[in-house]
């Protein structure tokens, strides 16, 4: 039975015709009956003191309300406004490599991302100029159509496919900081950030 219309009963705000209906139910009903002369009982003899929390939990279970404070409300309703001013949406989860020289020109890094083997061979160029190639393997088997999206500063500048050799073929960056995005056909695998300088 809904508590609400118990409450309005014992309160008197029920029309006479639905007073007379519910009556009638309660009459039937002994657990209806019970009810009604619990939380009857509770009206009537309302203690002057806050009740236990243990007792107010009863009380709110029994008429399934849930207990929530003004700040459990507050804090529901500011949570996502935080996420967006916070930005954790957009943060990355950045972590360092280790980078080993290929020769005196060229660095090389390897990363895994969902049991795909990302590399990527850096080499210097010109002083501005910078020469990358990005490799993807897969239980040490090339490849194919692995895209990599170039951002700088949030516009994507490029985007490059792995070939059935599992190779995107060099491609020339300028000096700056990178966001490279790496998807298959079907999901996000993840990112890297590179700083060229």
């Amino acid at each position: 039975m809904e508590n609400n219309k118990i409450l309005k009963y014992l309160e008197g705000q029920l029309s006479d015709q639905d007073k007379k209906d519910f009556e009638a139910l309660i009459e039937s009903n002994s657990d209806l009956q019970l009810e009604v002369e619990m939380l009857g009982n509770l009206i009537d003899n309302e203690p002057a003191e806050i009740p236990p929390y243990e007792l107010r939990q009863k009380i709110y279970q029994m008429a399934n309300i849930k207990d929530e404070t003004f700040m459990d409300v507050a804090i529901k309703k500011v949570d996502s406004i935080l996420e967006v001013v916070i930005g954790n949406q957009y943060q990355l989860d950045v972590e360092p490599l280790l980078i080993t020289r290929s020769s005196n020109s060229s660095k090389i890094f390897s990363k895994d991302m969902n049991d795909y083997e990302i590399v990527c061979d850096i080499s210097n160029e010109l002083e501005d100029n910078f020469l990358i190639n990005l490799a993807v393997s897969k239980n040490q088997k090339a490849q194919e159509n692995i895209k990599f999206s170039v951002t700088q500063n949030q516009k994507t500048k490029n985007e490059f496919f792995t070939k059935s050799n599992g190779n995107t073929g060099s491609f020339k960056l300028n000096s700056g900081q990178y966001l490279i995005n790496i998807s298959t056909l079907k999901f996000e695998l993840g990112n890297i950030k590179i700083n060229l300088s």
